[in-house]
């Protein structure tokens, strides 16, 4: 998943905190990060134009390429990637057929702690 980590540096993202949740159809990516003096969810960031929205979505789509090219991806499963600040990657797993709004819900809680 080094690739992912190599274009959180190109897009000069700072202090990421990155959720991905993958299955061989779908992918929702989003992460809170800092980027020049701003900081903010990635999406707000682009609606700011402090991301190119191009380039968001480039990047999104390289993050459910590689966590679906990669050896912890599990096509019968909900892939759940973390990235944290400190850029450890964490996959986990959870039935395909989970609602993602609590994780998510249950992820932006575990920031804010």
């Amino acid at each position: 998943m080094q690739q992912i980590l190599t274009e959180i540096a190109n897009m000069k993202i700072k202090n990421i905190n990155l959720l991905a949740l993958i299955t061989n159809t779908s992918a929702e990516v989003v992460f809170y990060a800092s980027v020049g003096d701003s900081y903010g969810q990635s999406n707000d960031l682009a609606e700011k134009g402090i991301l190119d929205i191009a380039s968001l979505d480039r990047f999104y789509k390289i993050v459910a390429d590689t966590v679906r090219q990669s050896e912890d991806f599990d096509s019968n499963m909900l892939n759940i990637v973390k990235i944290t600040p400190d850029l450890t990657i964490n996959v986990s797993h959870a039935p395909r057929n989970s609602r993602v709004y609590p994780l998510k819900k249950a992820w932006e809680a575990s920031l804010e702690s």
